[in-house]
């Protein structure tokens, strides 16, 4: 794991405990850093797209810290989720 994958894995269970703290915030944000991960992987080696792609990727066309970013995600829409209703 580099360097920038470690910190932004201390940064997204970090914010995790601090915005949401719950078993289903952790599951929504392991759901959505696999789900959108896969997602990409799938759009970047389409054959028949050549929508973008990233300087350095190293899993399967995107870089490995890109689930950390989606896994900050879940929280923020847990607490607007739970803000709207």
């Amino acid at each position: 794991v580099g360097l920038i994958a470690g910190t932004l894995a201390a940064w997204a269970l970090l914010t995790w405990r601090l915005f949401d703290d719950t078993k289903t915030g952790l599951i929504v944000g392991v759901m959505t850093a696999v789900g959108g991960t896969l997602i990409e992987i799938f759009l970047i080696n389409a054959p028949w797209w050549d929508l973008y792609a990233y300087t350095q990727a190293d899993w399967f066309g995107v870089d490995s810290w890109i689930p950390w970013v989606y896994f900050c995600g879940a929280p923020a829409v847990g607490c607007v989720s739970r803000l709207i209703r």
